[in-house]
């Protein structure tokens, strides 16, 4: 079955993803909450830390507000130097997601990677004025409390065979970069 229509037909879905000759088979991803309507499914996995993530941060918010894309954000923060802060930036994100504040977060982090202390991510929310519960926001960053979720994502990433940031999986292709990522998403919408 074409993927797409797979993806028309569930909402929870496992994509298999396959190198970029497009025959074998490097590990799944699992997508949740597909829309029905969704033709295409892009799948980022970028670190708050990275230039690279940042500059194509506005390419990505374009691509999210394209009709017929699902949009997942995946965390893969790099263990190189300059990225010290990845990690701990990532679980706050996720903290902040637990309270539906996923954009504002990333906004947020991607605008301020350069003041990433343990004191901004705590008090991020406060600073931003988010209108979120503070002290179950600062007890998931001081316990961690997605250290796990945020490490399953670089096995995700890891296994799919993705070793840069951002790398994008677009109907199960692999994407590294965001240079082309409209033109690719708009080429797969109209397939």
């Amino acid at each position: 079955m074409h993927i797409s229509k797979f993806l028309t037909l569930v909402s929870l879905c496992s994509l298999t993803l396959l190198a970029a000759c497009g025959t074998q088979p490097v590990g799944s991803l699992t997508t949740t909450d597909v829309p029905a309507d969704a033709k295409v499914t892009v799948v980022e996995f970028s670190d708050f830390n990275c230039p690279a993530c940042q500059a194509s941060y506005p390419i990505t918010r374009e691509v999210r507000q394209i009709a017929g894309v699902h949009f997942e954000y995946r965390n893969f923060p790099l263990d190189i130097p300059g990225h010290e802060t990845s990690f701990a930036a990532a679980n706050a994100y996720e903290c902040g997601k637990a309270q539906g504040k996923a954009d504002a977060f990333e906004t947020a982090l991607f605008e301020n990677s350069e003041k990433f202390t343990d004191e901004f991510l705590r008090t991020l929310p406060a600073k931003y004025g988010f209108d979120m519960d503070l002290t179950a926001y600062q007890s998931c960053v001081d316990d961690q409390q997605f250290a796990s979720k945020v490490t399953d994502d670089v096995r995700t990433a890891t296994r799919t065979g993705l070793n840069s940031t951002p790398s994008f999986i677009v109907n199960g292709e692999v994407v590294s970069g965001a240079r082309n990522l409209i033109d690719i998403v708009q080429a797969k919408l109209a397939q």
